[in-house]
């Protein structure tokens, strides 16, 4: 003989908790990844603030770093500026 239990999620205070805790690891791990993207969005609008022969050092223009900060929040700034400086270099610019 079998014997077969079904777990009632509706009335199981384990399995209820378990469900809803999943996703909450998740959404603190997405706001911290969030929070970081803007500190670093700072950071990099910050680099505007030096002269054009310090940019020209660090291989970005200020168009470039201007791109990165107003890029889509889904897109990282830091390899966005890499991208579009590396693109402006292989053209040759």
């Amino acid at each position: 003989m079998t014997v077969t239990s079904r777990i009632d999620l509706s009335t199981d205070p384990v399995a209820r908790h378990a469900r809803v805790s999943m996703p909450i690891p998740a959404a603190i791990s997405g706001i911290g990844r969030l929070i970081g993207e803007i500190r670093r969005r700072r950071k990099l609008a910050e680099l505007s603030d030096l002269d054009d022969r310090v940019l020209r050092d660090i291989g970005l223009t200020r168009g470039e770093i201007r791109e990165a900060v107003n890029a889509p929040l889904t897109e990282e700034s830091v390899r966005t500026a890499r991208r579009l400086s590396a693109r402006r270099l292989t053209r040759g610019d």
